[in-house]
């Protein structure tokens, strides 16, 4: 005998996650109109015999006082169409006595109070009639209110005929649209709950909801507690399984059941709650079922402690703690990771394997077990950003269940943000000229994002263009001149003296004559005088920038021939794109870097110690090399310019 269990229960709170347990195909769903039964029972009640309208819309003002949604239908067949299209409940068969009444023993679970009935021709696939009931009498038969003859709560014979063109012939009968039941809770019940041999729970039953009875429902069971309790375990599943004998009681389709094993982590006497999950217009998830189970302890799971899980500031994932199954305490469990979604829903962003096997002599002499069942790993994760971490516990024993050890939501920074930069593979940017050494640049080896530009030392082609020439010094009788050439590509100068004048008697002649033998006939080396300007000093490479303590940073060149020292500037920066700066520093590639309150300093060493700066600020290096000719200084090009946080 099926038994309708309906039992309120308070708000579910679905947490339906065991590991290596296959999660059901949870079914979509649909929420049904909204209709009040008792309401257009009482618009009925006050106008059965007001003689307003016809009987279609009689009852379009009944359930439209019930709140369903339709207009005031003046034909019988619109009507019933209507309330069927606004409500999704299909019109079905009545089954009538030999009378022509309904009855509650014939047709009770699909016609109650607040339903449409449409009576029906068969012959002529025409509806005469339609009405609202109003229940059943103290004999079990459908009584009804309705207009065209009206009707207050009486009986009515719906298959006689009751307009001129029926006959006696006509097969009559009638439909009902089965809305009172919108918005109801699911019905359903469990037949069997036992435990197995081999540790499972086992459960049977059927759930529905009569709001949308062509859904396959949810039915959760929770082991250990009703729903709400504290390490409780829950079970999902989809009443999908035929049930024959459902569907001939309650007309609901025959795929409502439920036959299903499950593991649990429980063990010994533990209570079993069953519940269908409402998919219609109702909020009840009513307790269709409950028991005792008594659970054999036939196979152990992962015991573990998860003492840390955090992101360091490298923006690596720590993880410390043990685990150990007391099924083979000689072995060292694997144990998975899970970052952006766990294992059931097959969406994490990154998941990985290790082993439990760092040396843990607390645990071994605590639980009696081996000592390598430690864990203490910091993890490398492409992850970024807010990312859930799940940890789990690979059982190697009987049991079937790797249990959740720890469940966190943590926040990944940036890779560049954190990395240790290395730079090896550069690579040239064609940008050298005559004169000009030109950049290679390379992407850090690690993060693969951080650039890293420097100076492409010996790069210059060295095949100046040079211009005719510009007389800088004049020569006379007693000194010899200077004439200065330019290269037309690079700017770089080299001179080249002219020789004294000769004593005649046309010294004009004689100048003019003289510069321009110097000018068309190729200079030797050992008569060129280089001028000690900026391009004759290669820029320096800054070879490495580093955190040292005392929130300092050491700073290493490498050395740059012909150099008498360097110049060193350094500067807080205050934006990633260094556009704020003041003072304007040009590199060797050709960029300008912009320094806000920059310090300066010279030194002749390759190796030096910025001093004083502020912990977690940025700041930007560059360096260039200076000779010392006749007391003036000539510097080189700046080199390219080096960012490091101060972190120490």
């Amino acid at each position: 005998m099926i038994k309708d269990v309906k039992r309120t229960v308070g708000t579910i709170m679905l947490a339906i996650m065991m590991v290596m347990l296959c999660p059901c195909m949870f079914a979509k769903e649909v929420k049904a109109a909204s209709y009040d039964a008792n309401k257009a029972l009482q618009y009925a009640k006050d106008h059965w015999n007001d003689g307003n309208g016809l009987c279609a819309e009689f009852v379009s003002n009944c359930v439209r006082a019930g709140g369903l949604g339709i207009g005031v239908e003046r034909g019988t067949g619109g009507c019933a169409n209507a309330v069927s299209n606004a409500s999704g409940v299909p019109m079905v068969d009545l089954k009538l006595d030999s009378r022509g009444y309904a009855t509650s023993a014939l047709d009770g679970n699909i016609l109650s109070a607040g339903d449409v009935v449409f009576q029906y021709c068969y012959t002529h696939s025409i509806g005469p009639h339609i009405m609202i009931c109003g229940g059943y009498d103290s004999e079990g038969v459908a009584t009804f209110y309705a207009h065209n003859g009206a009707m207050n709560n009486s009986r009515y014979n719906l298959s006689r005929n009751t307009a001129y063109q029926h006959t006696t012939s006509c097969n009559m009968g009638a439909k009902v649209i089965h809305i009172s039941n919108i918005g109801q809770k699911p019905i359903g019940d469990v037949n069997q709950i036992n435990a197995t041999s081999d540790g499972k729970v086992h459960v049977r039953g059927w759930a529905f909801d009569p709001d949308s009875t062509s859904t396959n429902i949810q039915v959760h069971i929770y082991v250990g507690g009703p729903a709400g309790t504290k390490d409780a375990d829950v079970v999902g599943i989809v009443a999908k399984t035929s049930r024959p004998d459902v569907d001939n009681v309650y007309h609901s389709g025959s795929n409502h059941g439920f036959d299903y094993n499950f593991a649990t982590k429980k063990t010994g006497k533990q209570p079993v709650y069953i519940y269908a999950i409402n998919v219609g217009g109702g909020n009840e998830n009513p307790l269709i079922g409950q028991g005792t189970v008594d659970i054999p302890a036939t196979a152990h799971y992962p015991k573990f402690e998860i003492e840390e899980l955090y992101v360091t500031d490298k923006g690596k994932l720590r993880i410390k703690g043990w685990t150990y199954d007391p099924d083979d305490t000689s072995k060292s469990l694997d144990y998975h990771v899970y970052i952006g979604g766990d294992c059931s829903t097959f969406k994490t962003t990154e998941c990985s394997s290790h082993k439990a096997d760092a040396v843990r002599t607390d645990i071994a002499q605590k639980y009696n077990v081996g000592e390598k069942h430690g864990i203490d790993i910091e993890l490398d994760v492409k992850s970024e950003g807010s990312q859930t971490v799940y940890l789990y516990a690979i059982n190697i024993g009987a049991g079937n269940i790797n249990p959740e050890m720890k469940k966190a939501t943590l926040v990944f920074p940036k890779k560049s943000d954190v990395c240790d930069h290395e730079f090896t593979k550069y690579v040239s940017n064609n940008d050298m000229t005559c004169g000009k050494n030109g950049t290679k640049t390379a992407v850090c080896d690690k993060c693969h994002e951080k650039t890293d530009t420097i100076v492409d030392k010996n790069s210059a082609t060295g095949n100046h263009t040079w211009d005719e020439g510009t007389v800088v010094k004049e020569a006379t009788y007693d000194e010899k001149g200077i004439i200065e050439y330019r290269c037309k590509e690079c700017g770089a100068i080299k001179r080249a003296e002219i020789p004294m004048l000769e004593k005649t008697t046309d010294d004009n002649a004689n100048i003019k004559k003289n510069v321009e033998t110097e000018s068309e006939q190729p200079v030797s080396g050992s008569d060129l005088v280089w001028s000690e300007d900026v391009d004759e000093l290669d820029s320096p490479d800054i070879i490495k920038v580093k955190n040292v303590k005392k929130k300092s940073l050491k700073v290493k060149i490498e050395a740059v021939d012909h150099a008498d020292g360097y110049e060193y500037t350094f500067a807080k920066v205050t934006n990633s794109s260094l556009k704020a700066f003041k003072k304007e520093v040009r590199t060797s590639n050709g960029n300008s870097i912009l320094f806000k309150s920059a310090k300066t300093f010279t030194s002749k060493s390759t190796t030096v110690k910025l001093q004083g700066l502020k912990k977690n600020k940025e700041y930007a290096v560059a360096v260039r090399a200076y000779k010392v000719v006749d007391g003036e200084k000539y510097y080189s090009d700046y080199s390219s310019v080096k960012c490091v946080k101060v972190r120490k």
